[in-house]
């Protein structure tokens, strides 16, 4: 899983959840044209998706950071109900792209983790059971519920007590 923190303030980086996976010729033409749109040696468009029950959309990218190697494979909400996010066209979605590709830069997502390390600490103190999955969460990368988490049978109300403290989270079934 992926995490961020959705505010109101210009987005920072945001996730959610989809299950379904939508290919047509408009989504495959609609990743041509914002292919053409990114820098190719910084930024792979992996794939779409689309989560209609929730009123969500995604688009899978690869950052690539040669300079550190550094590479993430992360999902982008482009349209997200719940944040108020509905880009519409592939010039604003390259730009909302190059924008979370800059927050990855230079170490940012770094700066980004201490800070909510300290938000935790701060503001969630007796959510013990929950930081403990919002922990794993802080390795920017995707972590499977059986394999990376802790075991829980209630895993579930976990990721929604993050989600309600204005957490984003993509899942991959």
């Amino acid at each position: 899983m992926e995490l961020v923190k959705c505010t109101n303030k210009p987005y920072e980086i945001s996730f959610a959840i989809f299950f379904l996976f939508i290919y047509s010729t408009e989504i495959i033409m609609e990743l041509i044209s914002l292919r053409s749109k990114l820098p190719k040696e910084q930024i792979s468009i992996l794939k779409f998706r689309e989560h209609s029950k929730a009123s969500e959309k995604y688009v899978d990218v690869e950052l690539l950071f040669p300079e550190d190697q550094r590479q993430f494979k992360i999902s982008i909400p482009y349209q997200y109900r719940r944040c108020g996010l509905f880009i519409e066209t592939d010039e604003d979605l390259a730009a909302w792209i190059l924008e979370i590709y800059n927050l990855y830069a230079n170490k940012n997502d770094l700066l980004w983790v201490n800070r909510q390390k300290n938000i935790w600490n701060k503001n969630y103190v007796g959510k013990e059971i929950t930081k403990k999955f919002f922990d794993k969460l802080l390795s920017l990368r995707w972590c499977c519920v059986k394999k990376d988490f802790p075991s829980n049978p209630n895993w579930a109300r976990r990721i929604q007590d993050i989600k309600d403290m204005g957490y984003l989270l993509a899942t991959q079934p």
